[in-house]
């Protein structure tokens, strides 16, 4: 037996620190890849983050700059298309109790434009789908995780609705109600296709953010809506439904409101028979917006009424109105401005007694082009204590015209305070022989131009003429 011993420790060690170097490379390596992936996760979650925060930010800004709220959801619903989802159903339960859709929005332009043309014959469609039913009824939002064979067969009611589900190419869905005031106004359907996307536990966050918003945009939209209504209703009450007839005299108005819509303006007119053959005309301007100018304006309107049918001088009828706005003022502030005109028409001329309760001061557009101003002397209705009013007579001849005003045609608020009364009058002039409706257009008319379309106060016109001859 032969043999020999030799030391490999130098070498036993170099292959342990080599394996261990490997080890370390691979591990750091490894340990780089899942950085990386972090890296990038955290990057999409990000982007994604992001993609939310700019969609709820959009759908606020949105909300707020109208009160159309089929246009909001419409717009709301194609910025979530592709932000969160794949599609997006709006349902929105009108007053009468039924569910219609709103907003329709595909990823795949093709797919919406069929999924549009399916619902316009039936508008119950949206209503059925995955989830919707159930989300409406619970006021919970529903998820379906997979969308199978059996649960399309379990929602389609008939062939129609089949094709618009098939259309959709719906593989999950989330179904989210939107509420206000302890009702639900509809639902938000988000639904994913083919795509490969998948609901996320923050897309139910953002869901529901969505939905409590455009819940409170409907509710405030609806308000606003019945508001206005109510406020456009009470206006028209406040005013004369139409102008009467009357025999040998031409009458025209032409009333703007300015401001809010859901506030009642302070100005008015009116234009009844008192006695006969005699006609009273009255325009006016109380303090006041809203429901307290609405009771302010019926007062006068009505007691100037039944001044007139026992007293014919509207100097007296004034004093009667003062007297009553002042035993029932409702605030300490509450006035009047009026222009009383007793009118009294004939074949061949008018007949006119005016009376003013510091109101500004008519014209009067001869046939021969010149415009006069009825200075009439009159203090505020209803506030002062020791009032004047004072009866003044004037008379328009064929073809001469009486124009009644409130301050909203003249106060154009500029430096020059006089610019209003003389624009007034030059348009005025330019309108001789013409017909007391086209007088009020016009005038109208440039008065909406010199305030840009928008008045900043109520404006009233009211013109009395009387023919030419022939």
């Amino acid at each position: 037996f032969a043999g020999f011993l030799r030391d490999i420790t130098s070498r036993h060690e170099a292959e342990s620190e080599r394996l261990r170097l490997v080890k370390e490379a691979v591990a750091s390596r490894a340990s780089e890849e899942a950085a990386r992936v972090r890296a990038e996760f955290a990057r999409q979650e990000a982007e994604h983050e992001r993609r939310r925060l700019e969609f709820l930010e959009y759908v606020g800004l949105q909300m707020a700059s109208t009160m159309d709220y089929t246009v909001t959801l419409e717009s709301a619903a194609r910025a979530a298309v592709p932000a969160i989802a794949d599609v997006c159903v709006v349902t929105v339960v009108d007053p009468d109790g039924r569910p219609q859709p709103v907003a329709i929005v595909h990823a795949d332009p093709e797919r919406e434009r069929l999924a549009r043309e399916l619902v316009r014959p039936h508008l119950m469609t949206s209503a059925s789908l995955p989830g919707v039913a159930d989300a409406m009824r619970t006021g919970e939002h529903e998820l379906v995780p997979e969308i199978t064979d059996d649960v399309l067969a379990r929602c389609v009611h008939d062939e129609q609705h089949a094709r618009f589900l098939e259309v959709l190419d719906l593989r999950s869905s989330l179904s989210v109600p939107m509420k206000a005031s302890d009702r639900i106004l509809g639902v938000i359907a988000l639904g994913y296709t083919r795509s490969g996307r998948g609901i996320q536990p923050d897309d139910l966050v953002v869901a529901t953010a969505f939905a409590a918003r455009a819940g409170l945009h409907i509710d405030n939209a609806r308000l606003y809506t019945e508001r206005s209504r109510i406020a456009d209703t009470l206006q028209r009450s406040l005013l004369p439904a139409q102008l009467p007839a009357i025999p040998d005299l031409e009458v025209a108005a032409h009333y703007r409101a300015a401001g809010d819509q859901n506030e009642v303006g302070g100005d008015f007119y009116d234009v009844f028979a008192s006695q006969p053959g005699v006609w009273t005309a009255v325009i006016g301007d109380v303090s006041g917006k809203g429901a307290q100018a609405a009771a302010l304006t019926a007062l006068t309107r009505h007691t100037l009424y039944a001044a007139a049918l026992r007293d014919s001088s509207p100097a007296r009828n004034l004093a009667f109105l003062d007297e009553a706005m002042r035993r029932r003022a409702q605030a300490p502030a509450s006035f009047s401005t009026v222009l009383y005109a007793r009118v009294c028409p004939s074949r061949d001329s008018t007949g006119l007694t005016l009376a003013s309760g510091g109101h500004p001061s008519p014209l009067i557009l001869r046939a021969d082009g010149r415009v006069e101003r009825v200075e009439v002397p009159g203090t505020l209705v209803g506030i002062l204590p020791e009032a004047r009013f004072e009866d003044r007579d004037e008379r328009l001849g064929p073809g001469e015209l009486l124009l009644l005003y409130t301050d909203g045609a003249t106060e154009l608020r500029r430096s020059d305070l006089e610019f209003g009364e003389r624009e007034l009058v030059r348009s005025l002039r330019g309108q001789a022989g013409r017909s007391a409706a086209q007088v009020v257009e016009a005038v109208g008319g440039r008065i909406d131009e010199l305030q840009d379309g928008s008045p900043r106060d109520d404006v009233a016109l009211l013109a009395i003429r009387t023919p030419p001859d022939g």
